[in-house]
């Protein structure tokens, strides 16, 4: 009977060190698996229909997409009989 009783105290044991072990380690950062912000200098050019968001060194090929877009944009309007209602980011 003691022999149960030991078994029943070590599993019981065992069964809240792994839970305790594993409720804790959500809260504990590892590595740079966290999503980590830095601040960044976003530039805007603005279109008649779409509105892009490119960094400073990127003005020209910017410029390109936007050009498609709006090109891409009168395509689909003709084929899908559609207009957007705003401009989209």
């Amino acid at each position: 009977m003691d022999m149960l009783k030991l078994k029943f105290a070590v599993s019981v044991a065992a069964i809240f060190i792994l839970l305790g072990d594993a409720a804790f380690s959500q809260y504990v950062g590892f590595g740079r698996n966290k999503v980590q912000y830095n601040d960044f200098e976003w530039h805007t050019l603005s279109t008649e229909h779409f509105k892009i968001y490119y960094y400073p060194s990127m003005k020209e090929l910017a410029e390109i997409g936007a050009a498609y877009a709006e090109e891409s944009y009168r395509i689909h309007q003709q084929n899908f009989n559609y207009s957007l209602i705003d401009t989209v980011p």
